[in-house]
């Protein structure tokens, strides 16, 4: 059958959907199509299935099937596969015959698993359902991969298409299938073995467990990875200001999502110069401090016994060690222990002369502005990079500061993503891309897609 085949190539892909051929009674036959991630397949079994194969379809018609069977039914006479597809994906079950196709919705109240989440779980039979849940359409298509030798696991790649670029789809699909691993227990460690740079300190795919935050980055050309057995989904490729958005940025005003955009910027630079930017002052270069401000800053460090740079050292090891506490502790605990250790050792260091008032100050100001960041992966690696430079202008002075802040410049601007530039789009100058980096102009104006991901449209750019 025609629109047999046009189904089958639209869902193309797509391994929940179910294209199964059935025999009915006097030596008719059909074909069942329904998505397995909207609809339960024992309950097409046992409430649909069973049923129909025991009625004469030479003498009934769509219109005629008794009610007690079946939830709800309508005929479609003349069906066509535009309206086939799009009943298929609001979750309805399609009986087609030579003569006629029958549409039959699920049950009135689906099973909790399949409503739409705001989060993904760790089946990714299911994560698939709920990706359809928010983007009914049969160009979202999921290519499952398999890896791992000892321990085999399935990494699904989901995508829209249409809107990725297939060599983008291409060469992740090639990156995966070339490992030869024992196996994977994460899509951390799976986004390690495939990143472009092993060895850099910047996360280069997005981590995210929300559902708008994958479906959003779907309709943006974007790729998703999902590792069966992982509610983590990783984001590719993606782009260093994709880390200091949200998907609620573009529910609120404009100006007011430019601004935090902003903030977070700035917040990103204090999280890693703030604490090295004391120590070149108060080390090296404390002549540039004005005179009234400098007798404040010497009157705090009078019964300090420590030099700068071990004393930065000292209160910075103790907050990371006050984060890994709070995380290593149920929720609650945690939070309540990391707050209050965090006062009294301050309280305490500073009254006994341990550390500065005014050090206590600028460590504080660098975990508010770290814990500002909205992507937990980029935070880990600006504490890193605190260290160095530390330690850079710890041995340097300012020379030290302005070349590690070089270095990091530098190193961003070769970076790339899935062979996309990781800094574009400053580095390479793209202005379109700026009217959702820097500046946030009204809805209409902006891209739906990623800045160098064009549409695989003809005719689009």
């Amino acid at each position: 059958m025609k629109i047999i085949d046009e189904l089958m190539e639209s869902f193309r892909d797509c391994p929940d959907f179910i294209a199964k051929k059935v025999v009915l009674t006097r030596g008719k036959t059909g074909y069942l199509l329904f998505l397995e991630t909207l609809i339960d397949p024992e309950w097409v079994q046992q409430r649909f299935l069973e049923p129909l194969l025991t009625l004469d379809f030479s003498a009934i018609s769509a219109s005629t099937l008794p009610e007690s069977n079946f939830v709800y039914i309508r005929t479609i006479s003349s069906p066509d596969a535009g309206s086939l597809r799009n009943a298929i994906l609001s979750g309805f079950v399609i009986l087609m015959t030579a003569e006629e196709g029958l549409a039959l919705t699920g049950y009135p109240a689906e099973k909790n698993r399949y409503g739409l989440h705001d989060s993904f779980v760790k089946d990714l039979h299911v994560n698939l359902g709920l990706l359809r849940r928010g983007i009914a359409s049969y160009n979202l298509k999921l290519r499952v991969l398999k890896i791992g030798e000892l321990s085999p696991g399935k990494v699904g790649v989901a995508y829209l298409e249409g809107a990725v670029q297939p060599e983008l789809l291409a060469e992740l699909t090639c990156r995966i299938e070339r490992l030869k691993v024992d196996g994977v227990v994460g899509t951390g460690q799976l986004e390690r073995l495939v990143r472009d740079f092993p060895w850099s300190p910047f996360p280069q795919f997005q981590a995210t467990e929300r559902l708008d935050k994958a479906i959003a980055a779907l309709l943006a050309g974007k790729l998703l990875i999902m590792l069966d057995g992982d509610p983590v989904t990783m984001i590719a490729p993606v782009t260093f200001f994709d880390f200091f958005q949200e998907p609620d940025d573009l529910n609120g005003n404009g100006f007011i999502g430019a601004f935090i955009h902003w903030l977070r910027l700035l917040a990103a630079g204090l999280a890693i110069f703030f604490p090295a930017m004391y120590v070149a002052v108060m080390a090296y270069h404390y002549y540039i401090v004005p005179v009234h401000f400098l007798s404040v800053l010497a009157e705090s460090r009078v019964r300090v016994p420590f030099p700068p740079v071990i004393e930065v050292l000292i209160i910075e090891t103790v907050v990371e060690l006050l984060r890994e506490l709070a995380l290593r502790l149920p929720h609650y605990i945690g939070v309540i222990v990391g707050v209050v250790a965090g006062v009294l050792l301050g309280l305490a260091a500073v009254f006994t002369g341990a550390i500065s008032g005014f050090l206590l100050i600028v460590s504080m100001v660098a975990l508010i502005a770290s814990l500002v960041l909205p992507a937990h992966d980029l935070n880990f690696s600006l504490r890193v990079l605190k260290f160095v430079a530390i330690f850079a202008t710890a041995l340097f002075g300012v020379l030290g500061f302005v070349v590690t802040a070089s270095v990091i410049f530098a190193h961003l601007v070769t970076m790339e993503s899935l062979g996309r530039p990781y800094f574009q789009p400053v580095i390479p100058f793209q202005p379109s891309g700026f009217k959702d980096i820097f500046i946030r102009t009204p809805c209409s104006h902006l891209r739906k897609m990623m800045p160098g991901l064009s549409r695989n449209k003809k005719g689009e750019g």
